[in-house]
C-alpha cells in the first residue's frame, strides 16, 4: 500500500470555490480489502470479458452441445433443466481446466488478499478458493446468468439459477463443488458451487 496525497480543487467562473487536500492508501488493483471493509467490492473482481473466461464459456458451449442434442448457452431464456445445464457444462469447463489450489499471492496488506484474475489463472492454472469462485461467477455472468458471491467463514461459494445436489469428483483440480436447491421467491431455487 501507498499513502497518495490528493487535492481536489473546484473552479467556478475561474475562482477557486473549493480547495481541500486529503490523504488516502492506494493498492494494487487485484488487491480486496476483505470482508470488514466494502465487502461487496469483491464483485468488483468478476470480470466476463475476459479472453480466458470467453474461452471457458466456448468450451462450455461445446459440453452443453454434446450432453443435451444442441442446447444453446442462452441464460434464463432455458426451462430450469436448461439453466442447470449450462452450469453443469460451465463448472465441467472450468474443472477441465486442471486449476490446482495455492495460497493467496504474497501481499504486504495487513488485510483481505491478492486475488488472480481470470487470465493469471489461465497462464498458471493455480488459485485459491476465492480466485476460482471468481473465475466461476465471471464465466456465469458472460453467460447471462446472475452470480452470487457468497463469504462464509472466510469460504467463497459462486450460486446462480437452479440445482440439485450433485458431488463432483475434479480429479487433479482440489476444489470440490455441490449444487443445493434452495427455495426463492423470485425464481424458486439457487445453485450453489464450493470452491475450497
Amino acid at each position: 500500500p501507498t499513502v497518495v496525497d490528493i487535492t481536489v480543487s473546484v473552479k467556478v467562473n475561474d475562482t477557486v470555490a473549493l480547495n481541500s487536500p486529503f490523504k488516502t492508501t492506494a493498492l494494487p488493483m487485484d488487491q480486496w480489502q476483505g470482508s470488514q471493509f466494502y465487502p461487496e467490492l469483491i464483485c468488483s473482481y468478476v470480470t466476463p470479458n475476459a479472453p480466458f473466461v470467453n474461452k471457458l464459456l466456448s468450451i462450455a458451449a461445446q459440453n452443453l452441445a454434446k450432453n443435451t442434442n444442441g442446447a444453446a448457452m442462452d441464460g434464463y431464456a432455458s426451462n430450469r433443466e436448461g439453466v442447470l445445464a449450462q452450469i453443469a457444462a460451465i463448472y465441467k469447463a472450468v474443472v477441465s481446466q486442471n486449476i490446482n489450489y495455492v495460497l493467496p499471492p504474497a501481499s504486504f496488506a495487513k488485510q483481505g488478499q491478492r486475488i488472480r484474475l481470470a487470465d493469471n489463472i489461465a497462464e498458471f492454472r493455480i488459485g485459491t478458493c476465492l480466485d476460482t469462485t471468481i473465475l466461476f461467477a465471471s464465466v456465469l455472468e458472460q453467460a447471462g446468468l446472475n452470480p452470487v458471491i457468497i463469504m462464509l467463514h472466510s469460504h467463497y461459494r459462486s450460486n446462480t439459477g437452479i440445482c440439485k445436489a450433485i458431488p463432483f469428483n475434479c480429479g487433479k483440480i482440489r476444489f470440490f463443488g455441490y449444487f443445493c436447491r434452495v427455495k426463492t421467491s423470485d425464481f424458486n431455487s439457487f445453485c450453489f458451487i464450493v470452491a475450497s
